[in-house]
């Protein structure tokens, strides 16, 4: 019996210790080994807070901050105002028999390494891309865009990456909510507007 028990107490480690592991090696080391680089000197290698007095007193590493929260907050708005459509339509429009299917075409990107999604995107955004040829074909333009390597690009990228990551939380989060909450709030008066937006939404 206690052999029994210690064996049962052993198996949750067992299964857990890779992954401790792995998160150890690349997630917290790293962070350990860039927080003791960020106090040393460049030259000698001594103790020294003068990093972190050039980071607090430059303006461009307060420019580069700034720029980085903007995009982050541009793209995360992006993102949900795309996915949470395309998370409904998918939870609530499409037969059963076909949402795996969907939901097989909207992770297809994933399938690609993200050197070739980024490459892809050049072709499309680059000066004589799709985007460009096309444009200037219908004469909308004269000279081609710049429309690579600018936060446009930025942004575009990550909202591609993050509307597929987000769509899959929220139909899981969808299909996963309990048909109850809805006829509670319709038997309390509720209609379809209001039921999505104080019960189906925070839920989702």
């Amino acid at each position: 019996m206690s052999v029994s028990g210690s064996n049962s107490r052993a198996l949750p480690w067992a299964l857990v210790t890779p992954a401790l592991a792995w998160t150890l090696l690349f997630f917290v080391l790293p962070f350990i080994a860039m927080g003791f680089s960020s106090l040393t000197a460049h030259e000698g290698g001594g103790f020294t807070l003068a990093n972190y007095s050039q980071f607090f007193t430059d303006p461009s590493y307060w420019r580069s901050m700034v720029n980085s929260l903007e995009v982050t907050a541009i793209v995360t708005v992006i993102s949900i105002l795309l996915a949470y459509p395309f998370a409904w339509i998918l939870a609530e429009m499409v037969p059963q028999r076909w949402q795996r299917l969907a939901l097989m075409l909207a992770v297809l990107p994933f399938w690609t390494s993200y050197v070739v999604r980024s490459y892809s995107w050049l072709l499309v955004l680059a000066q004589n891309g799709v985007i460009n040829r096309a444009l200037t074909g219908m004469g909308l333009i004269a000279e081609p865009l710049q429309l690579a390597n600018t936060r446009f690009a930025t942004v575009t990228g990550f909202v591609h990456f993050f509307v597929m990551l987000l769509t899959l939380t929220i139909f899981a989060n969808l299909k996963q909510l309990s048909p109850s909450y809805r006829r509670a709030a319709a038997d309390l008066g509720a209609g379809p507007v209001r039921t999505f937006l104080h019960v189906v939404l925070p839920l989702t």
